[in-house]
């Protein structure tokens, strides 16, 4: 597992935001990602227009489950445990940002994926308890992460490095902010695990 620690303070609360790329081994993170990961504060952002990119070889076809973001929080006390993990869900077949399309290359695909509704809500409900936790002037931790899971194949896998790359916009007012930069899953996972992937 690979972490990167992005710290924010607050008068009130002792916030360590680490965001987790549940992959392990290391990733690269350009500077200006994490410059902008730095000022992120997922307790805040509306779980509505948060979204989460999958650039990977065609061969894979992401689906609902296989991507997921979490957030956590634990009050120094004990008296407030959130470890909430949601699984994001494809936005739509028709659905592609321009930016991110234009960076394709001949053998890759774009997934934009967001919270469902469920998950909207419960993201909501956490942050709620969170800010009224912090109003009590009580200290706390935080964490939050996006990653893989998996995926299923539908074409024949490459030979040489299978890469994927993860972005995340915390809003609609913003770009796509990239946390993973080509990741070879076959260094990551294992060429022969992956190629036991499920079918489409």
């Amino acid at each position: 597992m690979h972490c990167l620690p992005i710290s924010k303070s607050y008068r009130t609360l002792l916030f360590s935001l680490i965001l987790l790329l549940y992959l392990s081994g290391c990733s690269s993170v350009p500077i200006f990602s994490m410059v902008r990961l730095s000022q992120l504060d997922p307790f805040t952002m509306d779980p509505n227009q948060v979204e989460i990119a999958v650039i990977t070889h065609k061969a894979l076809q992401v689906k609902k489950g296989d991507v997921r973001m979490s957030l956590g929080y634990r009050a120094e006390d004990d008296s407030l445990v959130i470890q909430d993990v949601y699984l994001v869900e494809v936005k739509g077949p028709n659905y592609l940002d321009k930016d991110l399309a234009n960076q394709l290359e001949e053998d890759q695909t774009l997934t934009i994926m967001h919270l469902s509704e469920a998950d909207a809500n419960q993201l909501r409900e956490s942050q709620r308890l969170i800010s009224q936790h912090q109003r009590s002037k009580e200290k706390g931790e935080g964490s939050f992460g996006v990653g893989v899971n998996g995926s299923c194949v539908h074409k024949s896998l490459p030979e040489d490095e299978l890469l994927v790359s993860i972005f995340l916009k915390p809003d609609a007012r913003s770009s796509f902010i990239k946390v993973v930069d080509k990741l070879d899953l076959y260094e990551q996972n294992g060429a022969k695990e992956i190629k036991n992937w499920p079918k489409c």
